[in-house]
């Protein structure tokens, strides 16, 4: 069994104000207060600056959305997280905005 999971998560308000303006964000509650923005194809292109993504060792961070991601984290914790499994090759990473680190 494999996954792949590639989102934003945030509380349930804070990113629901935050992806208002993105017609392309879909928003999954996933308990304790908390939701789950998932970067589909359509919303890395809406947020991407061209920059080209992969920064802060992600694979499918959008270019320049750290700068985004750190203007949402003004109204609390936000985190952009990647995780692959498959049985050959797992993966993890997450990141706050505020400390732009990434762990492998």
């Amino acid at each position: 069994m494999s996954y792949d999971l590639k989102a934003v998560i945030a509380a349930a308000a804070a990113l629901r104000a935050a992806s208002r303006a993105l017609p392309a964000a879909r928003l999954a509650s996933i308990g304790q207060g908390l939701s789950l923005m998932p970067m589909t194809d359509a919303l890395f292109d809406t947020l991407t600056d061209g920059s080209g993504a992969g920064a802060l060792g992600f694979r499918r961070l959008p270019g320049g959305f750290e700068t985004t991601l750190a203007d949402w984290s003004a109204g609390g914790p936000v985190a952009y997280v990647e995780a692959e499994y498959s049985p050959a090759s797992p993966r993890r990473a997450a990141a706050a905005p505020s400390t732009a680190s990434a762990a492998a």
